[in-house]
């Protein structure tokens, strides 16, 4: 019995329990209830710790601050964490919001939890950061940060481009210096004087949400696709790219020849690149290929042609018990054996996880593709028909047009999200869930819910970015006027959206 044992025993072994069976295993009998109760902290820290919902990093820096560790509620962030957990899977409730202050015609969105905000860029000129709270600028640059400008976001840097073959960094102005930035690719005048107006327009004490110019990177060569994955910014054309340090703002890598042909072709038009500590990645319309960091060449590619047959069609769910209050619903996976295609889909766009172990990819034509542990196949120790789980978003395929609008990857939670025509999806990408749900995990070791109310296949194909956080997923979308609504009613057959608006809907 578990009272029986030495108490550090006890809650070693009690610490491979799921919650849901640490939370039963109480009840057993007063022994065990006083056993748990009297090492509450201790347990369910390490539940905490067993499920995930803390990083190892996080515990390393509390670790020289017992105070902070012990000041948090183990317990309330498990039992947080789980109602996150059913939110995503359509077993919690969930609730949309539509952010206005972003500004219209809204073109990219990044997201930080942490710090509470949003930003956007957009087709006309200008950068926002809104409160995602309450609805509120907390500042914005709109003279000098053009319209049409792709930008990222990671650790508190801010990228984007502009339109004469330049990079600017800016940098999260809190704990700012001027005199830690790097004597290399120095910002210019205008990027500083930029930074004083902007100040000046949206005056705070504590600066939150401001930012500052951090560095400008000039290209030796027009580039046309760029990732930041902190510390590393990728910045890519179609057959050369450029791997930054972005805290330094230096140049410490160029992979050449990512075109290069072989017995299968080239890599196609490059539609999206990737980066981590080990690898860059190239999704191309015709290959992916990944390249080893610091010059170790072409490890990996993946044509269409070596995707398995064998696929898992996503089709809505008959007997769904979805929470009543939620805009997730649960879809059914069918097992199903596709035939090779003649005009095989192009690849739209790939991300590798936070954690550098998985890797996910999806097609043109609706196919998800995820592979669980990828670097087994850089190292020959499995193939892609024995790890690749292929979700079928378009079973019954409009040959016409492609699906597929975007992919979003969860930063720090196995999460994925795509936008097609056909509607918006949160893919569960988590092989262990029985660990913290004490449910038996499905074949393929995936989940798939559909993101109900948002179904207009016309708003859909206007999305031009997807983000999900650890707790919503944030879009641009087109919503009806009341005008439109009139027009309808009154029986015209035509409309026209709205500027797009980012709306966000949280588990």
């Amino acid at each position: 019995m578990l009272h029986l044992l030495l108490t550090e025993i006890a809650i070693h072994v009690a610490s491979y329990l799921p919650l849901q069976s640490l939370h039963q295993a109480s009840l057993v009998s007063r022994e065990w209830h006083s056993l748990i109760a009297d090492n509450e902290q201790t347990l369910y820290r390490n539940a905490a710790i067993l499920h995930r919902f803390v990083l190892h990093a996080d515990l390393e820096a509390e670790s020289s601050s017992q105070t902070s560790d012990k000041k948090r509620d183990w317990k309330q962030l498990c039992r947080r964490r789980l109602e996150i957990e059913k939110g995503w899977r359509g077993k919690a409730p969930s609730t949309a919001k539509e952010l206005t202050a972003t500004g219209k015609f809204v073109l990219r969105i990044k997201v930080d939890e942490n710090e509470g905000f949003v930003i956007t860029t957009h087709h006309t000129e200008g950068l926002y950061v809104t409160d995602i709270n309450t609805d509120r600028v907390l500042w914005a640059e709109t003279t000098h940060i053009p319209g049409y400008v792709h930008c990222e976001y990671d650790r508190g840097y801010i990228v984007f481009n502009r339109h004469d073959n330049s990079i600017e960094v800016w940098r999260l102005a809190h704990g700012f210096h001027y005199s830690d930035i790097p004597d290399n690719s120095r910002p210019n005048g205008s990027m500083i004087t930029a930074s004083h107006e902007a100040a000046r327009r949206y005056p705070s004490s504590t600066g939150r949400g401001h930012f500052r110019p951090w560095a400008l990177i000039q290209m030796p060569e027009r580039t046309s696709n760029f990732r930041l994955s902190y510390p590393t910014l990728i910045i890519a054309n179609e057959n050369n790219a450029y791997v930054w340090d972005v805290p330094t703002s230096r140049h410490v890598e160029t992979i050449s020849n990512i075109q290069g042909k072989d017995q299968h072709g080239n890599l196609g038009h490059l539609n999206y690149v990737d980066v981590n500590d080990k690898y860059a990645f190239f999704c191309g319309s015709l290959q992916l290929r990944i390249f080893a960091r610091d010059g170790g060449g072409l490890v990996y590619k993946l044509t269409k042609k070596m995707l398995p047959r064998t696929q898992w069609d996503v089709l809505p769910e008959s007997n769904s018990v979805a929470c009543l209050s939620s805009l997730f619903q649960p879809q059914q996976l069918h097992e199903a054996l596709h035939r090779s295609k003649s005009s095989a889909s192009n690849f739209k766009a790939a991300h590798v996880s936070s954690s550098g172990k998985d890797l996910v990819v999806l097609t043109a034509l609706g196919n998800f593709i995820w592979i669980p542990g990828f670097e087994r196949l850089i190292n020959r120790e499995a193939t892609l028909s024995e790890i690749a789980v292929v979700l079928n978003f378009s079973p019954f395929p409009d040959n016409s047009q492609d699906i597929s609008i975007y992919l979003a990857l969860g930063e720090l939670n196995e999460k994925a999200a795509i936008a097609t025509r056909k509607g918006l999806y949160i893919i569960n990408l988590d092989p262990e869930i029985s660990k913290f749900t004490a449910e038996a995990p499905s074949r393929p070791g995936a989940s798939v819910c559909r993101v109900m109310k948002y179904d207009n296949s016309l708003y859909l194909s206007l999305i031009t970015c997807l983000q999900i956080s650890d707790t919503g997923i944030f879009f641009n979308w087109h919503p009806f006027s009341e005008q439109n609504r009139l027009s309808q009613a009154h029986g015209l057959n035509w409309f026209a959206p709205n500027p797009s608006m980012v709306h966000c809907i949280h588990v």
